[in-house]
Protein backbone atom coordinates (compact mmCIF):
# COMPACT_ATOMS: atom_id res chain seq x y z
CA UNK A 1 0.00 0.00 0.00
CA UNK A 2 1.39 3.40 -0.96
CA UNK A 3 1.96 6.17 1.54
CA UNK A 4 -0.65 8.30 -0.19
CA UNK A 5 -3.24 5.53 0.03
CA UNK A 6 -2.43 4.95 3.69
CA UNK A 7 -2.87 8.63 4.49
CA UNK A 8 -6.24 8.62 2.73
CA UNK A 9 -7.37 5.61 4.77
CA UNK A 10 -6.29 7.34 7.98
CA UNK A 11 -8.20 10.45 6.94
CA UNK A 12 -11.31 8.40 6.22
CA UNK A 13 -11.00 6.67 9.59
CA UNK A 14 -10.83 10.04 11.36
CA UNK A 15 -13.83 11.29 9.37
CA UNK A 16 -15.84 8.19 10.27
CA UNK A 17 -15.08 8.62 13.97
CA UNK A 18 -16.06 12.28 13.75
CA UNK A 19 -19.36 11.41 12.07
CA UNK A 20 -20.02 8.70 14.65
CA UNK A 21 -19.52 11.24 17.44
CA UNK A 22 -21.86 13.71 15.74
CA UNK A 23 -24.47 11.00 15.25
CA UNK A 24 -24.15 10.08 18.92
CA UNK A 25 -24.62 13.72 19.92
CA UNK A 26 -27.80 13.89 17.83
CA UNK A 27 -29.11 10.78 19.57
CA UNK A 28 -28.39 12.28 22.98
CA UNK A 29 -30.19 15.55 22.22
CA UNK A 30 -33.09 13.67 20.65
CA UNK A 31 -33.46 11.48 23.74
CA UNK A 32 -33.75 14.55 25.96
CA UNK A 33 -36.45 16.03 23.71
CA UNK A 34 -38.28 12.69 23.73
CA UNK A 35 -38.26 12.70 27.53
CA UNK A 36 -39.54 16.29 27.54
CA UNK A 37 -42.36 15.34 25.15
CA UNK A 38 -43.42 12.27 27.12
CA UNK A 39 -43.44 14.08 30.47
CA UNK A 40 -45.15 17.31 29.43
CA UNK A 41 -48.90 17.75 29.64
CA UNK A 42 -51.21 20.69 29.06
CA UNK A 43 -50.79 22.52 32.35
CA UNK A 44 -49.72 25.86 33.75
CA UNK A 45 -46.15 24.50 33.88
CA UNK A 46 -46.00 24.07 30.10
CA UNK A 47 -45.92 27.04 27.76
CA UNK A 48 -46.17 27.44 24.00
CA UNK A 49 -42.73 29.03 23.60
CA UNK A 50 -41.02 26.11 25.32
CA UNK A 51 -42.58 23.63 22.90
CA UNK A 52 -41.79 25.82 19.89
CA UNK A 53 -38.12 25.90 20.93
CA UNK A 54 -38.05 22.09 21.06
CA UNK A 55 -39.62 21.89 17.60
CA UNK A 56 -36.97 24.26 16.26
CA UNK A 57 -34.27 22.08 17.82
CA UNK A 58 -35.76 19.01 16.14
CA UNK A 59 -35.57 20.80 12.81
CA UNK A 60 -31.88 21.51 13.41
CA UNK A 61 -31.24 17.87 14.34
CA UNK A 62 -32.88 16.74 11.10
CA UNK A 63 -30.64 19.06 9.08
CA UNK A 64 -27.54 17.80 10.88
CA UNK A 65 -28.56 14.18 10.36
CA UNK A 66 -29.11 14.70 6.62
CA UNK A 67 -25.65 16.25 6.35
CA UNK A 68 -24.04 13.37 8.25
CA UNK A 69 -25.80 10.83 6.03
CA UNK A 70 -24.33 12.47 2.93
CA UNK A 71 -20.85 12.59 4.45
CA UNK A 72 -20.94 8.88 5.31
CA UNK A 73 -21.51 8.19 1.61
CA UNK A 74 -18.25 9.96 0.78
CA UNK A 75 -16.13 7.69 2.97
CA UNK A 76 -14.86 5.08 0.53
CA UNK A 77 -13.38 2.77 3.18
CA UNK A 78 -16.77 1.99 4.72
CA UNK A 79 -17.77 -1.52 3.66
CA UNK A 80 -21.22 -2.12 2.20
CA UNK A 81 -22.22 -4.13 5.26
CA UNK A 82 -21.07 -1.42 7.63
CA UNK A 83 -22.68 1.27 5.50
CA UNK A 84 -25.99 -0.61 5.61
CA UNK A 85 -25.81 -0.72 9.41
CA UNK A 86 -25.10 3.01 9.52
CA UNK A 87 -28.01 3.75 7.19
CA UNK A 88 -30.37 1.64 9.31
CA UNK A 89 -29.27 3.56 12.38
CA UNK A 90 -29.85 6.88 10.62
CA UNK A 91 -33.26 5.71 9.44
CA UNK A 92 -34.23 4.83 13.02
CA UNK A 93 -33.14 8.29 14.18
CA UNK A 94 -35.24 9.81 11.39
CA UNK A 95 -38.28 7.87 12.57
CA UNK A 96 -37.72 8.99 16.16
CA UNK A 97 -37.46 12.62 15.04
CA UNK A 98 -40.72 12.34 13.10
CA UNK A 99 -42.56 10.69 16.01
CA UNK A 100 -41.27 13.28 18.46
CA UNK A 101 -42.25 16.10 16.10
CA UNK A 102 -45.80 14.74 15.92
CA UNK A 103 -45.96 14.53 19.72
CA UNK A 104 -44.72 18.10 20.15
CA UNK A 105 -47.14 19.45 17.55
CA UNK A 106 -50.06 17.73 19.27
CA UNK A 107 -48.94 19.22 22.59
CA UNK A 108 -48.53 22.65 20.98
CA UNK A 109 -52.00 22.49 19.45
CA UNK A 110 -53.51 21.51 22.81
CA UNK A 111 -51.73 24.37 24.56
CA UNK A 112 -53.03 26.91 22.05
CA UNK A 113 -56.57 25.59 22.42
CA UNK A 114 -56.19 25.74 26.19
CA UNK A 115 -55.10 29.38 25.99
CA UNK A 116 -58.26 30.24 24.08
CA UNK A 117 -60.75 28.60 26.42
CA UNK A 118 -63.40 30.69 28.09
CA UNK A 119 -62.07 30.16 31.60
CA UNK A 120 -59.25 31.86 33.44
CA UNK A 121 -57.72 31.33 36.87
CA UNK A 122 -58.14 33.94 39.56
CA UNK A 123 -55.60 34.68 42.30
CA UNK A 124 -56.80 31.68 44.31
CA UNK A 125 -56.32 29.32 41.40
CA UNK A 126 -60.05 28.77 40.99
CA UNK A 127 -61.66 28.80 37.58
CA UNK A 128 -63.97 31.64 36.73
CA UNK A 129 -65.86 32.56 33.59
CA UNK A 130 -64.16 35.02 31.24
CA UNK A 131 -66.76 37.69 30.66
CA UNK A 132 -67.18 39.37 27.26
CA UNK A 133 -64.95 42.40 26.84
CA UNK A 134 -66.66 45.71 27.53
CA UNK A 135 -65.79 48.46 25.02
CA UNK A 136 -64.20 51.65 26.32
CA UNK A 137 -66.65 54.47 26.93
CA UNK A 138 -66.17 57.40 24.58
CA UNK A 139 -66.54 61.11 25.17
CA UNK A 140 -66.65 63.67 22.36
CA UNK A 141 -67.21 66.86 24.36
CA UNK A 142 -70.96 66.93 24.93
CA UNK A 143 -71.41 68.35 28.43
CA UNK A 144 -74.62 66.42 29.09
CA UNK A 145 -72.79 63.13 28.50
CA UNK A 146 -69.75 63.78 30.68
CA UNK A 147 -71.20 62.56 33.99
CA UNK A 148 -72.11 59.21 32.46
CA UNK A 149 -68.72 58.92 30.75
CA UNK A 150 -66.86 59.76 33.95
CA UNK A 151 -68.81 57.16 35.90
CA UNK A 152 -68.19 54.41 33.32
CA UNK A 153 -64.51 55.23 32.89
CA UNK A 154 -63.93 55.35 36.65
CA UNK A 155 -65.54 51.94 37.15
CA UNK A 156 -63.80 50.28 34.20
CA UNK A 157 -60.36 51.89 34.22
CA UNK A 158 -59.61 54.26 37.09
CA UNK A 159 -60.58 51.72 39.76
CA UNK A 160 -58.79 48.84 38.03
CA UNK A 161 -55.86 47.94 40.30
CA UNK A 162 -54.24 45.83 37.56
CA UNK A 163 -53.51 48.95 35.49
CA UNK A 164 -50.77 51.47 36.25
CA UNK A 165 -51.18 55.21 35.73
CA UNK A 166 -49.53 55.18 32.30
CA UNK A 167 -51.95 52.53 31.08
CA UNK A 168 -54.91 54.40 32.53
CA UNK A 169 -53.78 57.57 30.76
CA UNK A 170 -53.48 55.64 27.50
CA UNK A 171 -57.06 54.39 27.83
CA UNK A 172 -58.34 57.84 28.75
CA UNK A 173 -56.71 59.37 25.67
CA UNK A 174 -58.15 56.57 23.54
CA UNK A 175 -61.63 57.33 24.91
CA UNK A 176 -61.58 61.01 23.99
CA UNK A 177 -62.92 62.10 20.62
CA UNK A 178 -63.58 65.35 18.83
CA UNK A 179 -63.55 68.50 20.95
CA UNK A 180 -62.65 66.64 24.15
CA UNK A 181 -59.42 65.39 22.61
CA UNK A 182 -58.19 68.97 22.27
CA UNK A 183 -57.66 69.08 26.05
CA UNK A 184 -54.82 66.55 25.80
CA UNK A 185 -51.22 67.73 26.17
CA UNK A 186 -47.83 66.03 26.11
CA UNK A 187 -47.31 66.75 29.82
CA UNK A 188 -50.51 65.04 30.93
CA UNK A 189 -50.81 62.33 33.52
CA UNK A 190 -54.06 60.54 34.32
CA UNK A 191 -54.88 62.89 37.21
CA UNK A 192 -54.17 66.15 35.36
CA UNK A 193 -56.10 65.17 32.24
CA UNK A 194 -59.09 63.95 34.22
CA UNK A 195 -59.06 67.20 36.22
CA UNK A 196 -58.96 69.24 33.01
CA UNK A 197 -61.95 67.32 31.70
CA UNK A 198 -63.85 67.76 34.95
CA UNK A 199 -63.08 71.47 35.10
CA UNK A 200 -64.27 71.90 31.54
CA UNK A 201 -67.32 69.67 31.42
CA UNK A 202 -68.64 69.52 34.97
CA UNK A 203 -69.39 73.24 34.99
CA UNK A 204 -73.00 73.30 36.14
CA UNK A 205 -73.78 76.60 34.42
CA UNK A 206 -72.60 75.21 31.08
CA UNK A 207 -74.65 72.07 31.69
CA UNK A 208 -77.78 74.17 32.20
CA UNK A 209 -77.01 76.26 29.12
CA UNK A 210 -76.50 73.13 27.02
CA UNK A 211 -79.95 71.85 28.00
CA UNK A 212 -81.50 75.23 27.15
CA UNK A 213 -79.87 75.18 23.72
CA UNK A 214 -81.21 71.70 23.09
Amino acid sequence: MSKKSSEKDDCNAVSEKKLNREKGAIKGTLSRIEIFTSEKTVSKDTNVTEVQVKLKKLEQLQTQLDKISEEYCEIVTVTSEKFETIQQDIEQINERIEETEVGLKILLSSLKVNENTNTVLNANGKAKIRLPEIPLPEFSGKIAEFANFKNQFTNLISNNDQLNDSQKLYYLCASLKGEAKLLESSSDNIQSLFKALSDRYENQRQLIDSHVLE
